[in-house]
């Protein structure tokens, strides 16, 4: 039976159960009138995929694919999750199957969800299990329901292991604060950790009180165990805040070991035996620190620590310059526009690459603060190059998803041109597809703002994600950059050569520019204006330059460069 008449077959019945069917790649091909009704699967999205059905955070962990690679695999497997009305966006629960399809030849057709709507009965169900598994104190995870999450989550990654962490969290020297003050007193600080403790996770992870002053923290989601030591430093810290009774003042401390699932066990009595011979490590050291099982990760994490305390200190004391790469002008040879480029001359820090350098800046909270001053600088660099008497130049920003979440930048970066007199031709920011896509749905705003006073916006490493032509259509984007993957074998790598034929010529049927960036080589550059690419970018045009001496390479260009130099 074809995959029509497989269709056909299935969704002509009356049903209260959604059908859907799906080709091999997970695109719509038909759904039954309960799936339309439920999930709001309309004719207009047949060939597309149903990654509509799906939260963000299921879409943004890839549950989709796997969940289809599964299904493959294992035959199907009944799960209860929520799921995504397509036009409304309400989420509600389901539980569904999800089956591959194959025809008599045995060949893969496509797959078959078969969901029911469970919503009221689950959230009735989870109440009771809430009720039934919360402690009374601090309205966190009793010990019992504690320990399930952690069965359920090995249990949950079995087949395809996930980073699980956990920490095992005890309050230092607590029976003092019984003991002096009294129980009700020592109860009162117990609800304030609570409160501490749920205030920097996140809605993923589970927060527990197992006993007295012991507590426990299940990260779930994460994609690198360094997390783990990212939210236990910011435990060890809230924790170490003093807590004020009344007229007294109680100063505590936190000690935590870290167990990682499914490095240091995949067994969950194991998991939690690990985390609490971490804990006592840290207790026969001196407490009011964090620890991990393993000695390897415990010594990375400890560097990276330093690097965290060393990126604050280089923004507090300004430890940091910009540097500009020329951006050349196909058409007369001239520079016109550079990229600000970020460097760190914190002895720590000044060897380590400048990525990492950027990782650090966005794991200790100090990104926007660094991103004001180097606002800031570049206005005060344009300044000083207009006062000189040099030509005009617009100078590109970088902005990341954390800016692009708030709207603040936006306010950053109007008061530093009003500050410095400058208009808004002097600055530009660029910006990547991703970063957009993690600033959750605030990016379009911010950059709707940007555009209204006058900054122009160019997508980066433009034609390496996942979604470049959906963004050309919503985005107000003035220039593309090309990435330099695509750059470094022309003119010989013939399809490099095709992709960048075709990206130029759908950015100029759009009406934008595009640069090219990572041009090392004469070829590349030859071939790059020979195909009319508007700007070129790279080691060929300069490596980057302080201000100074850009401000030099530019007045060095009397001429326009030849193309055959």
């Amino acid at each position: 039976m074809d995959t029509q008449a497989l269709c056909s077959a299935l969704l002509s019945g009356k049903t209260r159960f959604a059908l859907v069917i799906t080709d091999p790649g997970g695109r719509l091909v038909s759904a039954n009138s309960a799936a339309r009704t439920l999930f709001g699967l309309h004719s207009g999205l047949v060939g597309a995929e149903l990654t509509c059905m799906f939260t963000d955070r299921q879409r943004h962990l890839g549950l989709s694919d796997s969940e289809m690679q599964d299904a493959l695999v294992h035959g199907g497997a009944v799960e209860t999750r929520l799921y995504r009305h397509a036009e409304s966006g309400i989420e509600r629960w389901f539980e569904a199957e999800l089956s591959p399809l194959f025809d008599a030849a045995g060949a893969h057709i496509g797959y078959l969800r078969i969901a029911q709507d469970v919503n009221e009965r689950y959230l009735s169900d989870e109440t009771m299990r809430r009720h039934a598994g919360i402690d009374q104190l601090t309205g966190l995870l009793n010990r019992r329901a504690f320990y399930e999450k952690i069965d359920q989550y090995v249990a949950l990654n079995a087949r395809a292991p996930k980073c699980v962490i956990l920490h095992l969290i005890d309050l230092d020297l607590f029976k003092e604060v019984n003991d002096t003050l009294g129980h009700a007193s020592g109860d009162a600080v117990l609800r304030e950790i609570a409160l501490r403790l749920k205030s920097v996770t996140r809605e993923t992870d589970y927060v527990g009180r197992l006993g007295g002053d012991e507590f426990a923290v299940l990260q779930t989601g994460t994609s690198s165990l360094l997390e783990g030591g990212y939210l236990a430093r910011k435990l060890v810290t809230l924790c170490g805040q003093p807590v004020y009774l009344h007229n007294h003042e109680v100063k505590l401390s936190a000690s935590i070991g870290i167990a990682t699932y499914p490095d240091d066990s995949r067994i969950p009595a194991e998991l939690l035996r690990k985390a609490d011979l971490a804990l006592y490590r840290v207790k026969s050291d001196g407490r009011d620190n964090y620890r991990y099982f393993t000695e390897a990760l415990d010594e990375k994490a400890k560097r990276h620590g330093e690097h965290v305390a060393a990126v604050r200190e280089a923004v507090r004391l300004e430890q940091f310059h910009l540097e500009y790469q020329p951006i050349m002008s196909a058409r007369d040879s001239s520079i016109g526009r550079a990229e600000a480029l970020l460097r760190c001359d914190h002895d720590l820090l000044k060897d380590l690459p400048i990525l990492e350098v950027l990782e650090l800046l966005r794991n200790s909270g100090s990104m926007f603060e660094m991103s004001r001053w180097i606002v800031a600088q570049a206005c005060r660099d344009v300044e000083a190059w207009l006062a000189q008497g040099d030509a005009a130049v617009q100078v590109a920003i970088n902005l990341c998803a954390r800016e692009l979440s708030t709207m603040d930048i936006v306010a950053v970066i109007e008061t530093a041109l009003r500050e410095y007199e400058l208009a808004s031709k002097y600055l530009s920011v660029e910006l990547t597809e991703h970063d957009v896509l993690d600033s959750k749905g605030t990016g379009l705003e911010v950059i709707m703002a940007l555009r209204a006073l006058g900054i122009s916006i160019s997508l980066d490493d433009f034609g390496t994600g996942c979604a470049s032509l959906e963004y050309l259509t919503s985005l107000p984007v003035d220039v593309l950059k090309l990435d330099r993957t695509f750059v470094v074998g022309l003119p010989d790598d013939a399809i490099s050569a095709k992709v960048v034929v075709a990206m130029i010529g759908l950015a100029h049927s759009l009406g934008l520019r595009i640069v090219a960036e990572g041009v090392e080589t004469v070829r590349q550059r030859d071939y790059l204006l020979a195909q009319t690419c508007d700007e070129l970018q790279g080691f060929f045009i300069s490596a980057p330059l302080n201000a100074a001496a850009f401000s030099g390479f530019r007045a060095r260009l009397d001429a326009p460069v030849r193309h055959g130099s």
